[in-house]
């Protein structure tokens, strides 16, 4: 795991100076080569990749052993993740779902403190999206389904564009994709952006 985490931070350290050489050119008035930035995209993705190995090793790991034995996760209105002891295995946690019943969601620590961690994984990529700004996204190009993931229009197919989600300025994402997806969306906007959002998963029983 430490080996991991230094492999993690040395691909940030890079796409740090990267990302500075990116924004010297766009100061200068210079258009960087589609080689550029085909390379600035093949080290973000391996960078999320890096990072998203690294969460889940220190994080959900333990958090499944923890599952598997004798307790579980809760999630709260407020969004607080808590951890209750497991009944028998035939009985619910306070009149809820059956225990084991369990699902990943996302919970983002804010620069300021503040943790979020909806109860679905669409509602946090909305959050963050908007936290962004929208147009800001939009300009990353992060592409979905053929297209950028924020469009001003809504699909013609109706089952794709129930999953459109509105995020203002007339703009909405495309939420059609699994939970992994999302995940690694908000890492990408996160690090293109500088937003410094702490993303975790973490695999909670919905009461």
């Amino acid at each position: 795991m430490e080996q991991e985490k230094v492999m993690a931070m040395d691909k940030k350290e890079g796409l740090d100076k990267l990302h500075n050489v990116f924004q010297l050119l766009e100061e200068l008035g210079l258009e960087a080569s589609e080689e550029q930035k085909a390379a600035l995209r093949k080290m973000e993705r391996e960078y999320v990749t890096q990072e998203a190995v690294f969460l889940l090793n220190q994080k959900l790991t333990p958090m499944l052993k923890k599952l598997r034995t004798s307790f579980s996760c809760r999630l709260r209105k407020q969004g607080e993740v808590i951890m209750v002891e497991r009944k028998k295995s035939n009985e619910t946690i306070e009149g809820g779902t059956p225990t084991g019943a369990g699902r990943c969601l996302v919970k983002v620590t804010y620069p300021d403190g503040r943790v979020t961690c909806h109860r679905t994984v669409t509602d946090t990529l909305v959050e963050v999206v908007k936290y962004a700004d929208a147009k800001r996204v939009r300009d990353l190009k992060i592409r979905m389904m053929g297209e950028n993931i924020i469009s001003d229009r809504l699909f013609d197919n109706l089952k794709h564009r129930a999953s459109q989600k509105d995020v203002g300025d007339g703009l909405y994402v495309n939420a059609y994709s699994g939970v992994n997806t999302k995940y690694e969306q908000m890492m990408t906007i996160n690090l293109r952006l500088r937003l410094g959002l702490r993303l975790e998963r973490v695999l909670v029983e919905v009461g």
